[in-house]
């Protein structure tokens, strides 16, 4: 939606300038912002720039679920194909609560989907959804890595923060730790 108003207004096609072009990394760190709001909200409008120029866009929820359609099909395809793979072991009725994780459960058009699938109210607030992905992947990878040194040097992660532009370092593993 952000592409096609940047399209008529200005005539530019923000999916293909580069990666590292500020004004398509601030748009697409804005799109994540408003699709944030409008899990609380019916309607967001964001000011979206570019080259100093700025445009106001309202996005519904009805907008944005229609322009997430295919996204929720693929979902709803998979979860269905899950269950009919399991079918000698595991019936919907068999399935007395849903846990949902990660950042899309908070998505109201995700959870309409899942109650509808499942018949039940999912599980919202007793974790963070987020927080359950990167538990789940701590756990997963310590089953797999038991603890020893990993390299002799340190370890980090060179990141950009998206807001400012600016590299930072993360350090993730000290030298000789395990």
């Amino acid at each position: 939606i952000f592409n096609r108003a940047a399209k008529k207004e200005w005539g530019v096609d923000l999916e293909t300038l580069p990666s590292d072009n500020e004004d398509k990394r601030k748009a697409l760190f804005d799109a994540e912002k408003v699709k944030l709001r409008l899990t609380e909200s019916e309607s967001v409008t964001h000011r979206l720039a570019y080259s100093g120029k700025k445009l106001p866009v309202t996005l519904s929820r009805v907008d944005f679920e229609r322009e997430s359609r295919d996204l929720l099909q693929r979902m709803e395809d998979l979860l269905s194909k899950s269950l009919r793979e399991a079918k000698e072991a595991l019936t919907r009725k068999d399935i007395d609560s849903v846990l949902m994780v990660g950042g899309a459960t908070r998505i109201p058009a995700v959870r309409r989907l899942l109650e509808g699938l499942f018949k039940n109210k999912p599980s919202y607030g007793e974790v963070n959804p987020s927080d359950t992905v990167a538990l789940g992947a701590a756990i997963l990878a310590h089953g797999h890595a038991p603890p020893r040194n990993i390299v002799a040097k340190t370890l980090g992660l060179r990141s950009i923060n998206p807001m400012t532009g600016q590299m930072f370092n993360d350090i993730l593993c000290r030298k000789n730790e395990t």
